[in-house]
């Protein structure tokens, strides 16, 4: 996967990341893809009644298949693409390409990818989405077959579909239609507890979650959006590029960027942006 990756977003947003050394993870069913999620856990129900039907199986898939179809709670998200100048990230994030995109460089971000490489001691996963299903089906039928070891290992059957359950909710967030190929998405994936977020609902829940994050609110399009905030030390953002119509005065900004990213304004990682958008 591509070292740099780059959010599009206004020049609000990008001073406020910047000065807070902050992104906000937002909830995953908040994008402007109706389908997010839900896409890819249509797809994992139909592997796995296919493999009841055709193969002698445990009868704890019949439950898992189940609790798939129920599946409500969903990772919390941070959108990035692999490509630094693209006119369709400008116009649906980039303030109408008045914005700018934040080059992050990901080996300075603690991280795992979807298949648990990387490092273990920090809960954010980071990895690109697939758009052709490749290899997919085969992951969703390891995922069963490992049922048996689970259980050599002493995990009761609730524990083994819950993990399992799990793994599922965040495989959904890195598989997307085909028609969403051209961004080039590379995802920021935080999985909120969600006891934690039953004990927010309902008090009467006695849960120990002291060490999990504050769940926090915006607003975007009339709606209220819930996301936790991940923070980032100051080498992890290479660069910035600057939108196709952003007029910010160049000065101004390069005082900011002395004051905050004095790395970046250092090196002059500054970048214009080469398409004639009017």
């Amino acid at each position: 996967m591509k070292k740099i990756v780059y959010h599009y977003c206004s020049l609000e947003t990008f001073m406020s990341i910047v000065t807070n050394k902050k992104i906000w993870l937002s909830h995953s069913r908040n994008t402007n893809d109706k389908t997010e999620c839900l896409f890819a856990l249509k797809h994992i129900i139909v592997v796995l009644e296919n493999y009841s039907q055709n193969t002698k199986h445990d009868k704890l898939l019949d439950s898992i298949i189940e609790c798939t179809k129920t599946i409500v709670d969903f990772p919390y998200i941070f959108c990035c693409s692999k490509e630094k100048d693209l006119l369709s990230q400008w116009n649906k994030y980039g303030d109408d390409g008045k914005g700018i995109a934040i080059g992050f460089d990901i080996t300075c971000i603690p991280h795992i990818d979807i298949l648990g490489n990387g490092n273990f001691k920090n809960n954010l996963v980071i990895d690109e989405i697939n758009y052709n299903m490749k290899g997919f089906d085969e992951i969703i039928i390891k995922s069963i077959k490992t049922i048996p070891l689970l259980r050599k290992k002493g995990l009761n059957d609730n524990t083994i579909i819950n993990k399992i359950l799990e793994f599922y909710k965040m495989l959904s967030v890195f598989i997307k239609d085909k028609a969403f190929k051209e961004e080039k998405e590379v995802r920021f994936v935080f999985k909120a507890c969600y006891m934690f977020l039953l004990k927010s609902l309902n008090e009467d829940y006695d849960i120990d979650c002291s060490e999990h994050p504050q769940i926090k609110f915006r607003t975007s399009n009339n709606n209220i959006i819930s996301y936790f905030e991940q923070s980032f030390k100051e080498n992890a953002i290479k660069e910035i590029v600057l939108g196709p119509k952003c007029n910010v005065d160049l000065n101004q900004l390069t005082l900011f960027l002395s004051e905050y990213l004095p790395e970046v304004r250092k090196q002059n990682k500054i970048i214009k942006s080469n398409i004639p958008y009017v």
